[in-house]
């Protein structure tokens, strides 16, 4: 998939230094896709002819020096006390109810939902990308795999881990931990599922 789209990538340069050389500042006047890694025209909306789907396939070349779009990423634990949190959280005005949201960046800190809506938290620090795995400790330091438990109730929203409490009626300490990778570097080329929170 990812070198499907760095040769889709190729092919769209290569038009756009074609209509630079027929004298056209416009370059958005048309759209190409990719079907068999063959470029095929979508649309074309120019009065000139479009380059042939031949001479692209002739011309096409990739840099193999060039370093490949990968997204390195690292891995931490986020623990959360489940039983205790929304209690604390709620008497200490971080929160107006128990069933509202709590937001953690990376580092675990807990991001107040009225921070999060006004947008006046530290989002270097919102860098998640995704949740790998969420274990629940059942005795000390004795963890079991609680994915299906807790992933209805965990996700990843606009670079932070997003938890909503409930009630845990297992025999445990009642503190879950949350494997997630995130961006060590982040990367502003790269694509990720950062876009505005929208809180009701």
């Amino acid at each position: 998939m990812i070198d499907s789209i760095e040769h889709l990538e190729v092919y769209i340069n290569m038009i756009k230094d074609y209509l630079k050389k027929k004298g056209i500042s416009d370059l958005t006047k048309f759209e190409v896709a990719l079907s068999h890694d063959k470029p095929h025209y979508i649309r074309w909306d120019y009065p000139i002819e479009k380059p042939a789907e031949a001479m692209l396939l002739k011309e096409f070349k990739i840099d193999l020096s060039a370093p490949r779009k990968i997204q390195n990423l690292a891995f931490e634990y986020i623990y959360i006390h489940a039983t205790s949190i929304a209690h604390k959280l709620r008497i200490d005005n971080m929160i107006s109810i128990h069933k509202e949201p709590i937001y953690f960046n990376v580092h675990g800190d807990v991001i107040p939902p009225k921070e999060v809506k006004e947008e006046t938290f530290d989002k270097s620090k919102n860098i998640i990308e995704s949740i790998l795995k969420v274990d629940l400790e059942r005795t000390s330091n004795v963890w079991i795999s609680e994915d299906n438990l807790f992933m209805k109730k965990i996700s990843v929203e606009n670079g932070m881990l997003k938890f909503f409490h409930q009630p845990i009626y297992l025999p445990t300490n009642g503190l879950i931990r949350v494997l997630v990778a995130y961006q060590n570097k982040v990367n502003k080329v790269r694509a990720t599922e950062l876009v505005k929170v929208i809180i009701p």
